[in-house]
């Protein structure tokens, strides 16, 4: 397999949208996403906050947890994201029942990165989400949280 290729300074990175409520996850996450030299513009824990990043930022991907505070769950978050902004979402958890699955249908692309987060699943989902044709993740970083 090959070896970890992260972004180069020099491109332009891809931002993205964090969304997630537990304040510890939200920052493990971003700095994983660092890392990967990807950009986090904004890491918000409800709907309404997140929207409010969209607006004002440039945002190529957002990363939501299905199960946000606040007034709209993460599913209605992917759907307004991606009907007012074009801003496709990967979700941060796994499916545990149809009707989440049939909701999630409408937010194209529907991916999900499973917890517990590890660098490697992460990047290789977000590359494959962007469309960039990166060399998959090999590097022996297991980082990882539940």
């Amino acid at each position: 397999m090959g070896s970890f290729m992260p972004f180069r300074r020099e491109e332009t990175n891809p931002t993205i949208l964090l969304v997630e409520d537990d304040a510890i996850v939200a920052a493990y996450i971003g700095d994983i996403l660092g890392e990967l030299q990807f950009v986090v513009v904004g890491i918000a824990s409800t709907g309404p906050e997140a929207i409010s990043i969209a607006e004002i930022n440039r945002v190529h991907l957002a990363l939501v947890d299905v199960r946000i505070a606040g007034p709209m769950s993460g599913i209605e978050l992917a759907q307004q994201l991606h009907w007012r902004f074009n801003i496709p979402t990967i979700f941060l958890a796994e499916p545990t029942d149809p009707a989440h699955n049939l909701a999630a249908e409408t937010t194209q692309p529907l991916r999900h990165i499973g917890m517990p987060f590890r660098a490697s699943n992460a990047y290789n989902t977000i590359c494959a989400v962007l469309g960039h044709a990166k060399e998959p993740f090999s590097s022996p970083m297991s980082s990882s949280v539940s």
